[in-house]
């Protein structure tokens, strides 16, 4: 069967051949020599017009069809010489018996990150105020409480404004949030103030535009470094009330 399979192919050889020699004069070197070299594999004493680009495609034939005959050779001679298979062992496997754990320190598993006192939702604090446009300022005592909705907490805070005269004020509240240990802070109050050398009734926003959030343990500490609080008198007048503060997150 194969001898016949390859007296078949032989006898394709001058087709590609012929093909590679039309191939040639007509300028296409590389489809031409690769015309060539597959007629010289099939039939390595193939008759053919004397020239440099037949006789290079003919070696390179010969050579390929050397190396294979030289691998094919190398196979058998393997083949014959390799040392026959042991046969498999009659007994039985032995069952699969673990290795003794040797005494060694134990492995801590990591601590689990115990809550904040109060979950997160309580923040007393101590801030600062000025008010450039009356020159006077002073501190004020702080408390809020929320939860967190999403990515933002959100409740409310109630201050209590000591200095040349005294002050309340309620406001809703939304915060940032996060997980980690030292997070960035930033918040918006909505609020009523009430107080002041004039008794007065004025609504108000905060911008707590730059702050920190920093865990430790228990409790968590909180910085608003930047914040800016602007209270409407009535009309088209307004106090502009730079603050800055610092609470414990429980």
């Amino acid at each position: 069967m194969s001898l016949a399979l390859a007296l078949l192919l032989a006898a394709t050889a001058p087709e590609h051949l012929t093909k590679g020699l039309e191939l040639l004069r007509a300028g296409d070197g590389a489809a031409a020599h690769a015309e060539l070299v597959h007629a010289f594999t099939l039939d390595p004493e193939l008759r053919a017009p004397p020239d440099g680009a037949v006789a290079a495609a003919r070696s390179e034939a010969r050579a390929g069809l050397r190396t294979r005959l030289d691998d094919a050779a190398a196979k058998a001679t393997l083949a014959f010489t390799a040392p026959p298979p042991k046969p498999a062992s009659l007994e039985s496997p032995r069952p699969y018996e673990p290795e003794p754990l040797l005494p060694g320190p134990t492995q801590k598993l990591p601590e689990k990150e115990k809550p904040l006192a109060a979950g997160g939702r309580l923040t007393v604090g101590l801030f600062g105020f000025w008010v450039p446009q009356e020159s006077r300022g002073g501190p004020a005592i702080e408390a809020s409480f929320g939860a967190p909705v999403g990515p933002v907490r959100v409740g409310g805070a109630a201050a209590f404004f000591v200095g040349s005269s005294l002050a309340l004020s309620l406001a809703a509240r939304v915060s940032t949030v996060s997980q980690a240990r030292v997070a960035f802070l930033a918040a918006a109050d909505l609020g009523l103030f009430y107080g002041g050398s004039n008794a007065l009734f004025a609504p108000f926003i905060t911008a707590h535009a730059a702050g920190l959030r920093l865990k430790a343990g228990r409790v968590g500490f909180e910085f608003h470094i930047a914040s800016l609080s602007v209270f409407w008198l009535g009309g088209s007048t307004f106090l502009f009330v730079p603050q800055s503060g610092f609470a414990v997150l429980l």
